[in-house]
């Protein structure tokens, strides 16, 4: 499984808050990756910082990383803002990759599916609310709840 994070904050005047971001983004994603890997579940962390605009180049490179791996699945991890809701959003999303089982065509290329499972937290978008928020232990939280989704024969960590 591919355990892929990127924040979607990125402003270039405010080098310090993407920075916060990034932090925020790789934490959240390492701590994700330690539920599944004690459930015994594959796992390749990959995190972009928020910076990395250009989505075609970001989806391209995580094609690449997929099928140099041999991912059949994709858990997308983003801390991010949506100033118009007013939201501080954590979310989980599962994508099943295509065309990695099984033989395949020479030159083809593994292609990423809808999304299987989304999870999703959201909190008041403050600096209160900001401050208190652990992205570690809402990564790590959200993928011992979302465990069962991801291998129904396994449950959260003990």
């Amino acid at each position: 499984m591919m355990l892929f994070g990127q924040g979607r904050n990125f402003d270039p005047d405010q080098p310090a808050a993407n920075r916060r971001w990034d932090e925020a983004n790789s934490a959240f994603n390492l701590a994700a990756r330690e539920p599944l890997m004690a459930a015994g579940l594959p796992v390749v962390n990959v995190v972009l910082p928020v910076s990395a605009t250009d989505v075609p180049r970001n989806l391209q490179g995580l094609l690449a990383e997929v099928q140099r791996r041999g991912c059949t699945r994709v858990l997308e991890t983003a801390v991010f803002a949506d100033a118009a809701q007013g939201l501080l959003i954590a979310r989980l999303r599962v994508y099943p990759v295509f065309g990695m089982l099984g033989p395949q065509a020479v030159g083809s290329q593994p292609r990423i599916g809808a999304v299987a499972y989304t999870q999703q937290k959201e909190f008041a978008l403050d600096a209160r609310v900001m401050d208190r928020v652990n992205p570690s232990r809402l990564g790590r939280a959200m993928a011992e709840e979302a465990l069962p989704s991801l291998a129904p024969s396994v449950g959260p960590s003990r």
